[in-house]
């Protein structure tokens, strides 16, 4: 075991004098969480937000707008979610306020959307003066979708609007109606009841005369639609709102995220590892090409022992480098994480996962140059696809599907899930077996192909 020590130590001390090693180990990566947390915010919006929609309304026009909602191309609209019973049979249940808010809590889900109770009366009936009042609750990693998602929600509640503006007969019965419940109202201004009885008693006149959808083109019902709105904005004593969105961050269990950098630091940790993978991964190629491999075999050293010295030098640099980030943001940034445990956890999973690809490009290539080529390459590829470069939410469906397969993805989940989320135990489970997996596979066929390699 001394041996193996031996080697790990010569391969750090060698690593801490390559100064642009040690800067794409330790300065860029600092440079990436800064940038992102300046400028994106901790976020991103785009299109094929996942939200999960509850609809507390239950009526015929909340389940119009969820349909809605689900035929448009901007949303990808969750209504249920598969529960087991207790024959173990599993079934589809309609989604809660508190399943929806855990979905969002866990990143599981972009946002949520709660139909309130009156948003069906409110819907048929446009002149009444209540509005469509939706709740939404949006990952703070998502900031950036929340101004796109309020403009999706609104555009679907004003086309109702527009289909109401088309059928004057109903238009007839919506005005009618309106007028006896300000009349009747006690809480509406004496002085707004005559003007009331005056625009719809027009409006009337306007739609006995008004030709129906059948008969009229899509610019005279957009005209109706525009007057209409802005009568009833005066009968209803200025400022009604024909949809009110609430909109609110699903913020984790525990202390509040005080800042975008609570968001961004697993991203620039990330590169942080995946510097240190490539500078040990070159650090192979760098001793074949000098010789020093060579040596190595002729002295009285395993085969096993080189490369487990060089697997537990970056484990042990990579755990270095994000205890020294983490520290950063907690003192620097005042990011508190929510459970040290689980971000102790997130590390050495995501530390065994970094030495297993180590292992990979260490015996990728023949030459420095080719070594480094090919394992930036793959490094990048990985972290596009992943997360590490563009936000999931940014990507096409397609790109979102195919990120399962890239460790970075898996990485920035463990980690977020102790510095911001305030998850358990449970729900870090599956990226760090991921992550282990991909450790060990990595690492055997690493072995594997140095074996081969050497005795060619």
């Amino acid at each position: 075991m001394r041996a193996v020590w031996a080697m790990a130590l010569k391969d750090i001390r060698l690593l801490l004098r390559d100064r642009m090693g040690c800067f794409f180990a330790l300065v860029f990566p600092l440079c990436i969480a800064i940038f992102f947390g300046s400028i994106f915010g901790g976020g991103g919006g785009g299109k094929g937000i996942q939200v999960a929609v509850v609809d507390e309304d239950l009526t015929p026009g909340s389940s119009a707008y969820i349909a809605a909602l689900k035929d448009g191309d901007e949303l990808v609209v969750k209504t249920e979610i598969a529960t087991a019973g207790p024959d173990e049979v599993t079934s589809q249940q309609p989604l809660t306020r508190e399943t929806a808010t855990n979905l969002v809590r866990r990143g599981k889900l972009d946002a949520y959307i709660i139909i309130t109770k009156g948003f069906g009366k409110a819907r048929d009936n446009i002149f009444s003066g209540n509005s469509m009042r939706l709740e939404v609750g949006v990952d703070p990693a998502r900031k950036a979708a929340v101004g796109m998602l309020e403009g999706v929600l609104t555009k679907y509640a004003f086309e109702r609007m527009a289909e109401s503006f088309a059928d004057p007969k109903k238009m007839r019965e919506q005005a009618k109606t309106s007028l006896a419940e300000i009349q009747k109202s006690p809480t509406t201004n004496p002085l707004l009841k005559p003007a009331a009885e005056r625009f719809f008693g027009t409006l009337d006149g306007f739609l006995a005369v008004m030709p129906d959808s059948s008969t009229s083109d899509a610019a005279t019902g957009e005209n109706a639609g525009a007057n209409g709105v802005v009568g009833v904005g005066g009968v209803g004593g200025g400022g009604w709102q024909p949809v009110k969105i609430e909109t609110s961050a699903v913020l984790p269990d525990g202390p509040v995220i005080k800042n975008a950098y609570a968001i961004t630091f697993p991203q620039g940790i990330i590169w942080g590892v995946m510097g240190c993978a490539q500078s040990f991964g070159l650090s192979m190629a760098m001793e074949r090409s000098k010789g020093t491999l060579v040596r190595l075999r002729a002295a009285p050293i395993r085969r096993w022992q080189v490369l487990a010295g060089k697997a537990l030098a970056c484990f042990l640099f990579t755990i270095a480098i994000c205890a020294l980030l983490l520290l950063l943001a907690r003192f620097g940034f005042g990011v508190v994480p929510t459970s040290l445990p689980l971000v102790a956890l997130a590390v050495v999973s995501i530390a065994i996962c970094f030495v297993g690809i180590m292992m990979l490009l260490a015996v990728a290539g023949k030459t420095e140059r080719g070594s480094g080529g090919l394992a930036w390459g793959i490094m990048l590829l990985l972290s596009m696809i992943g997360g590490g470069m563009i936000p999931l939410e940014f990507m096409p469906g397609w790109m979102k599907t195919i990120s399962v397969i890239s460790p970075i993805r898996w990485s920035i989940s463990a980690l977020e899930a102790g510095v911001w989320r305030g998850l358990g135990i449970a729900d870090i489970a599956l990226p760090v077996v991921i992550l282990v997996a991909i450790g060990i596979v990595g690492f055997m066929l690493g072995l594997r192909a140095y074996a081969m390699n050497e005795s060619d």
